[in-house]
């Protein structure tokens, strides 16, 4: 995959790894796409509320082979389960479908999620929206969305602010959430809440919210 012209001055060695996570972030949200109308096989994992389809494990299966198919001495942590130890120094974060519920209700806000470490230190990210069709591609200060540089807004102050927020999956977690939510109600514009953390921090970059907080985020 070609490495849009704003990552020109980045290293060839961080180009690369953006290509490969850009190819498969692509091609799992393409699987995305194609089990929409899917009839659904759902489980639960910490909590009632925290759900995972077989679209979550295939869209893992597929991420996991492309990346190590191109880098086998990779490690990789992902959400659902795949976990490998490597020895180039590279550690690959996935969350292969961020908005899970969303994605069972037919809710927009889905997205594929890879980020790359080089030494321990985060390098490459890499964020798909496979509702809206949009690639967000990161490395060190430069990021895009569809190839164009993104900028942050600067609001005046918190009064005028528009937030993002999400919900984990724990009651205690939702609480504590909950009450921080209510505590900054009346001091910013307002808050939007859209189901997907990775989609959150990508409006967050382009300047569609000025704030991100949620508690309990994993690594990916």
């Amino acid at each position: 995959m070609t490495v849009p012209a704003a990552f020109s001055t980045v290293p060839a060695g961080l180009r690369e790894l953006l290509a490969l996570a850009s190819e498969a972030a692509l091609a799992a949200g393409r699987l995305h796409r194609r089990s929409r109308s899917r009839t659904l096989r759902l489980a639960t994992k910490s909590s009632p509320t925290d759900l995972v389809s077989q679209v979550d494990r295939e869209a893992e299966e597929l991420i996991v082979a492309m990346l190590l198919g191109a880098r086998p001495h990779d490690a990789i942590l992902a959400e659902e389960g795949a976990a490998e130890s490597g020895s180039s120094g590279v550690r690959w974060l996935v969350d292969p479908l961020d908005g899970t519920t969303n994605f069972v209700y037919g809710y927009p806000g889905t997205a594929v999620s890879i980020a790359a470490e080089v030494d321990g230190r985060p390098a490459v990210g890499v964020v798909y929206d496979s509702t809206a069709g949009r690639l967000y591609q990161g490395v060190a200060a430069v990021a895009t969305c569809d190839g164009r540089p993104l900028r942050t807004r600067r609001p005046d102050g918190l009064a005028t602010a528009l937030a993002a927020t999400g919900f984990g999956y724990s009651p205690a977690l939702r609480r504590r959430q909950a009450a921080t939510f209510a505590r900054l109600a009346d001091r910013i514009r307002d808050i939007r809440r859209g189901g997907s953390a990775a989609l959150d921090l990508c409006h967050l970059a382009a300047g569609r919210v000025d704030l991100f907080w949620e508690r309990g985020l994993a690594p990916w």
